[in-house]
């Protein structure tokens, strides 16, 4: 059995040199990386689908609709975190400036304050407007903002090491071990308030608690401070970025109210789960990190062709199968069947994020300005004139043609590298 394993082993990896000069990509490296992305995607594709089943079955729309009002609110309120940090902090690992993590995690924290004091005052705000769920609910949510999105941090760290096998496992289980505290709570009762306490705390805990474990395997303290104030500089641009990709149900809330919410969360939430389908920016970053990207630009095209193709099988599968799937999960919500449908055009989409991953690596700060800030300014525009005619459909034409212009602007801005 050992020697036949050994002899298979040998054979994938002569496919895979072999497979090199067609790809002109590392397949090794790539085929190591999608093994575990994929791997933690799955996973977290199936906790995904078994919260929002327990939604769905034990929450009135009202409630969970409520509940995704809130939790939009806090998204915005996440900005003071540096988000943007995130993402330059591959680089720095990849680098092997290991103490950045560290200066990432005290900067994101300090600014994170901040954004707790914006939603104290939005819940001094309902409370003084005697709506006490609302205030209870943002009450709750202002003591984890400078913490939900900083200690969710470690997977990048492993990911610029290329320890993928490692990020996936940060990713899953903090979302495994939450999922195991919230069902019962959510089988329990529909307070949005204990929903959001155990959410937000059962986060705090767990991601606390693998990011100290994972700062204590830092072999240096090299800081990146290019990275860190870049960090910051993407921040900037994602203020705009943030408030477009979370005003969506805030607007809805306001023109429809909760109900209509929770019908279109419910067409979104997958999506997030496979928007990571294609692990593009998690096998990228590492490695454009480390080369010139003017030396790569013509393998980079090829490999967005290749990516291209691959995700047009894909979308029409998902397409295809989301009935049956809405259908026995959460026939609840057969109504946000078609709006899912609709938004997993966005797959076709996912190779600009290799495009876009050049500009990031390549340091393209005017470029990815215009990019993000630009589409993001455009969606809230179109957000605020279509939902009031046209609800749900608005925000999703809305969101469908921002990001055809995105990628618009991503391929005409690589072009110029």
């Amino acid at each position: 059995m050992q020697l036949m394993m050994l002899s298979m082993k040998k054979k994938i990896s002569a496919f895979l040199h072999w497979s090199e000069r067609y790809t002109k990509t590392d397949m090794h490296y790539a085929s190591k990386g999608i093994f575990w992305i994929l791997l933690g995607k799955g996973v977290l594709a199936l906790i995904s689908l078994a919260t929002m089943t327990a939604f769905a079955h034990w929450l009135p729309k009202e409630t969970y609709g409520t509940y995704q009002f809130i939790v939009s609110l806090l998204g915005i309120a996440g900005i003071f975190t540096l988000s943007g940090m995130s993402t330059t902090l591959v680089r720095s690992i990849a680098q092997n400036k290991e103490g950045t993590l560290l200066a990432a995690v005290k900067e994101k924290i300090k600014w994170g304050s901040l954004g707790s004091l914006g939603l104290l005052l939005v819940a001094l705000w309902y409370f003084f407007h005697h709506n006490l769920v609302l205030a209870g609910g943002f009450a709750i949510a202002t003591i984890f903002v400078p913490f939900r999105e900083t200690f969710a941090i470690t997977p990048i760290f492993w990911n610029g090491r290329k320890r993928f096998d490692l990020e996936g496992l940060y990713r899953v289980l903090p979302s495994l071990l939450t999922l195991f505290i919230l069902i019962p709570v959510i089988y329990f009762t529909d307070n949005v308030s204990w929903i959001l306490l155990t959410t937000l705390g059962s986060y705090f805990l767990f991601d606390g608690l693998f990011l100290l474990r994972t700062i204590r395997k830092t072999t240096n303290d090299d800081v990146d401070k290019e990275a860190i104030a870049f960090g910051k500089t993407m921040t900037a641009m994602d203020v705009i970025v943030r408030i477009a990709g979370n005003i969506d149900k805030i607007i809805l809330w306001k023109f429809l109210g909760p109900v209509q919410v929770a019908i279109y969360s419910f067409a979104q939430f997958p999506m997030k789960a496979l928007g990571g389908a294609l692990p593009i920016n998690s096998l990228a970053l590492p490695k454009l990190g480390e080369k010139n990207i003017k030396d790569i630009k013509q393998g980079l095209l090829r490999k967005f062709l290749y990516l291209f193709f691959l995700s047009v099988p894909l979308t029409i599968s998902i397409i295809l199968v989301a009935p049956f799937v809405y259908k026995t999960f959460f026939p609840q919500y057969a109504e946000s069947v078609i709006y899912f449908q609709a938004f997993t055009l966005l797959l076709l989409l996912t190779p600009f994020d290799l495009l876009g991953a050049a500009l990031i690596s390549d340091l393209r700060k005017k470029e990815l300005f215009v990019v993000r800030v630009g589409s993001s300014i455009l969606r809230i525009i179109l957000f605020f004139t279509l939902t009031p005619f046209f609800g749900i459909w608005g925000v999703t034409g809305a969101i469908l043609l921002t990001e055809v212009v995105r990628a618009g602007m991503i391929f005409f801005f690589f072009q110029r590298i």
